[in-house]
């Protein structure tokens, strides 16, 4: 076992991890148990990373909504549009 100070997890092929592999192993059967387990959680990783992207995208629009929103309240169209607004 090489030295860390990184935490280390034990993870028995049990279960319902038993049944994960075995969902993984029918999509990708050239790989090992081991490298399925790391398989799903990048596939993890992955789902969450569009889940944040999505989010943050959804917070972004309603920003947006706000602003746009407000705009009329803040801004002077008839100002903007005048020719001399851009003399």
């Amino acid at each position: 076992m090489v030295p860390t100070a990184r935490p280390r997890y034990q993870i028995t092929d049990t279960g319902e991890v038993s049944e994960m592999l075995d969902v993984a192993e029918a999509v990708w059967p050239d790989r090992g148990r081991k490298e399925l387990l790391l398989c799903l959680a990048a596939l993890g990783r992955d789902r969450l990373a569009e889940r944040r992207l999505e989010h943050e995208a959804t917070a972004r629009r309603d920003r947006q909504r706000v602003a746009l929103t407000r705009a009329d309240d803040l801004v002077d169209a008839g100002v903007l549009l005048d020719e001399a607004a851009w003399r």
